[in-house]
């Protein structure tokens, strides 16, 4: 999954899609650069224990969102349909597959890296995604909000989904 950043916007894009990448990589979409950010992820389709697939959102821009977002969560791709279908378009349901929290497992280190969402109110709905902590941690102390679950248990922070290393 690869990051994209458009400085007019500072908004945050992620691509999985050969053609997609090629696209912003050429400029036939403008003001998009790399950051030099990635992360791994399981191919759509990927029917392994625990994987989930990983539904892309796209803001409606008569409503105010500029943006997209992803979901590893079945129960949370079904609510945002339901509840805010003039807000948010479906773009696909399963942009890739990732393991979503929680889980019996928290991410093992050896095997899984945890991807942290990022969201933004503050000049319109923005996320970004990481998996690395310096950056969720200076996003965060930039008042950036930090979603995903578990929201209690035995875990020690919370995160969007597992991708493997």
């Amino acid at each position: 999954v690869v990051e994209y950043h458009h400085a007019r916007l500072d908004r945050y894009f992620y691509a999985t899609d050969a053609d997609e990448i090629a696209r912003l990589d050429t400029g036939a979409t403008t003001g998009w650069t790399r950051t030099g950010e990635s992360f791994g992820a399981l191919p759509a389709g990927t029917r392994a224990t625990y994987a989930l697939p990983v539904c892309r959102f796209l803001g409606v821009p008569e409503a105010g969102i500029d943006g997209h977002f992803f979901s590893a969560s079945p129960s949370e791709c079904a609510t945002v349909l339901a509840k805010w279908p003039d807000r948010w378009h479906l773009e696909t349901s399963e942009a890739f597959s990732a393991v979503a929290p929680p889980t019996p497992f928290t991410c093992e280190p050896d095997y899984w890296q945890r991807v942290y969402r990022l969201y933004d109110a503050r000049f319109g709905p923005r996320h970004r995604y990481t998996v690395s902590l310096a950056i969720r941690d200076r996003m965060r102390a930039d008042g950036w909000i930090v979603e995903g679950a578990p929201l209690d248990g035995p875990y020690d922070e919370s995160y969007a989904m597992c991708v493997p290393k």
